[in-house]
């Protein structure tokens, strides 16, 4: 568990809001990502100040209706 957490810091720290959408859909499209995980991750980093807190969250629930939608 805590190499796929380091992995899904290292994405979403490299990639911000694209790689928080794309884990979130992931996760909604039945892919086992945890979404816990990501979320507390990009409020990590958005409490860093290198994201915002606003966009993380924008990403992370529209990656998750996009996913809901998909599966």
């Amino acid at each position: 568990m805590e190499t796929l957490t380091q992995f899904m810091a290292d994405v979403i720290g490299s990639y911000g809001y694209p790689a928080t959408f794309l884990l979130m859909l992931a996760e909604s499209a039945c892919i086992p990502f945890p979404s816990e995980v990501t979320m507390v991750v990009g409020g990590f980093y958005a409490a860093s100040g290198q994201l915002d807190f606003f966009w993380v969250g924008a990403a992370g629930v529209l990656g998750n209706v996009a996913g809901s939608w998909l599966a």
